[in-house]
């Protein structure tokens, strides 16, 4: 479950759509860069075969929901 991320989904979007978002998300502070969804991910692959990960969630320090 991964939490906000910066992407490029917003470079196409109409600048209010934009704006509104992250005003929405400004208290969250400094979000996800895809590199550390990419190192979770790392981290579940390279445990043990007898390791069962259900569920691994990496967000946003200042993100409270999921």
């Amino acid at each position: 479950m991964p939490g906000i991320v910066t992407s490029e989904i917003f470079r196409k979007s109409p600048v209010t759509t934009k704006d509104n978002f992250y005003k929405g998300i400004a208290h969250m502070g400094k979000l996800l860069e895809p590199q550390a969804i990419a190192d979770g991910i790392c981290w579940l692959l390279t445990q043990p075969p007898h390791v069962n990960v259900s569920e691994i969630m990496i967000r946003p320090t200042g993100q409270n929901y999921p």
